[in-house]
Order: structure tokens, then sequence, then C-alpha cells
């Protein structure tokens, strides 16, 4: 019996490893992925910015892009003049 209390313990201690282990894997994967769509995320708002750019050069007003994107016009407004405002 002792010794069936023993291998217990030290199977709960090598699944409580492995368990670590899963999840130190899941927390690594995760933060590698969130760091590649920050970067994504920041190329994609330069992109949004130049293009909506180009179209008011091309003489259409916040009001028509915000429309194409289906958000506010004050939501164009503030992504156009968001590099402004930063310090």
């Amino acid at each position: 019996m002792r010794g069936l209390l023993i291998l217990r313990f030290l199977d709960d201690k090598a699944v409580s490893r492995m368990d670590e282990a899963s999840a130190i894997a899941e927390l690594l994967a995760a933060h590698a992925e969130m760091e590649r769509s920050t970067v994504a995320l920041a190329d994609a708002r330069e992109r949004r910015l130049a293009a909506a750019r180009r179209l008011i050069e091309l003489g259409h007003g916040t009001s028509w892009i915000a429309k194409q994107l289906g958000v506010s016009r004050q939501a164009v407004d503030g992504f156009l003049k968001y590099k402004d405002r930063r310090p």
C-alpha cells in the first residue's frame, strides 16, 4: 500500500510538471503570436492611413471614406489626425 502511495505522489508530480511545461509552451506561443500581430496591426494602420490620405487628395471627404469603411466620420478624423496628436 505504501508503494502505491509513493507511485501516486510521483505520478501527481509528473503530471504537474507536464501541466506546467504545457502552460509555459502555450504562454510563449501566445506571446510570440501577439508580437507578430502587433507588427501586422501597425502595418495595417499605416496602409489605411496612406490610402485614406490618397483618397482625400483625390477629392473625397472623411464622410465618404467613413461610408466606405462602415465607420463614423469621427473615426476617420481620429485615425487621420492620430499622429498629429501623438507626442
